[in-house]
């Protein structure tokens, strides 16, 4: 994620969560593991001039444990086509989602378009788990007015999000207008 950013000209920040910058916070959550391989991403879209209200994109990359591998038709680490359906461990929840959060910004540029406001796009760990992820960007000052977190819920749009609303960093409940600027 940190490539595609950087390619795309985005200012990019990529920290590892550290348990004592975050332990502090309300919404921290205890660990049962070290962090040493719990990486965060962010990318920074910043407008010409801003007119409308920020915005967080906001996905994991972490995954839950595959179970017993004599379950899968086919190796879980190894994305595979069936039909229109991508396969693999993840490829739903949530790396489509984090693809189409830096695609939504590809599309728009495209167009000639641009958000009128920061958007910060969050590709977090430690999601299945704690939630930390989310909390240690939101620490390290990642807020913004509104925020959309692509976690699958059954084909639709969740109006809520599990756990606590302040550790996706959205100020407000309720994602408000967008501008586009040109």
């Amino acid at each position: 994620m940190f490539e595609a950013y950087r390619e795309r000209g985005y200012s990019v920040d990529r920290w590892r969560i550290e348990a004592d910058d975050i332990a502090h916070h309300r919404g921290f959550s205890p660990i049962a593991h070290n962090y040493d391989q719990a990486i965060n991403v962010v990318a920074t879209h910043r407008p010409r001039q801003q007119v409308g209200l920020s915005l967080i994109l906001n996905g994991h990359v972490d995954v839950v444990p595959t179970g017993p591998k004599t379950l899968w038709d086919a190796p879980p680490f190894e994305p595979h086509r069936v039909g229109d359906w991508l396969h693999g461990r993840g490829a739903g929840d949530m790396k489509a989602g984090l693809a189409a959060n830096l695609f939504v910004l590809d599309a728009l540029a495209r167009v000639g378009f641009q958000p009128a406001a920061p958007v910060y796009v969050q590709s977090v760990t430690e999601e299945e788990c704690t939630g930390n992820g989310a909390l240690s960007a939101l620490v390290r000052g990642y807020q913004a007015d509104a925020a959309i977190i692509r976690e699958p819920v059954g084909g639709g749009l969740g109006p809520g999000q599990c756990g606590r609303d302040f550790v996706s960093g959205a100020r407000s409940g309720l994602p408000g207008a967008l501008g586009l600027g040109q």
